[in-house]
């Protein structure tokens, strides 16, 4: 069985990676709105050249999101890559004592697995970078 930092690790591991594709799917969704706004800018109100300040709270609230979409994709990438996270697998892939699984390790084994098996995907197309 896992221990209440092992949960926690997993649970963390599962809500982190969420949270990193969101930020990265938050900024598609602000970039669309901010074109949808430039263009009823220039059609409706036909102002003339760039809104200076749309752009000074575009820019910033992009690179909060992208800094916090590096912060969680790259925390899951490297702590699944750790010993601790290795224990975890091994426990995951012996048999339980009840038959049953619990949904949040699934969910954690296989972004792991996952990553693993797109890193050496990566490096069989000759990309070591990955």
């Amino acid at each position: 069985m896992l221990t209440d930092t092992q949960r926690r690790l997993v649970q963390r591991l599962y809500s982190w990676s969420k949270l990193g594709i969101y930020a990265l799917a938050s900024i598609l969704v602000v970039s669309l709105a901010w074109v949808f706004l430039i263009m009823v800018d220039d059609i409706v109100f036909d102002s003339p050249g760039v809104y200076e300040a749309g752009l000074f709270a575009y820019f910033p609230i992009i690179i909060v999101l992208l800094a916090l979409a590096l912060v969680f994709l790259i925390w899951t990438t490297a702590t699944v890559k750790k010993q601790e996270w290795a224990d975890i697998e091994r426990i995951a892939r012996q048999p339980c004592e009840t038959g049953e699984v619990p949904s949040s390790l699934t969910a954690g084994v296989a972004i792991g697995l996952g990553g693993g098996a797109i890193e050496s995907l990566g490096r069989m197309g000759g990309n070591d970078r990955m």
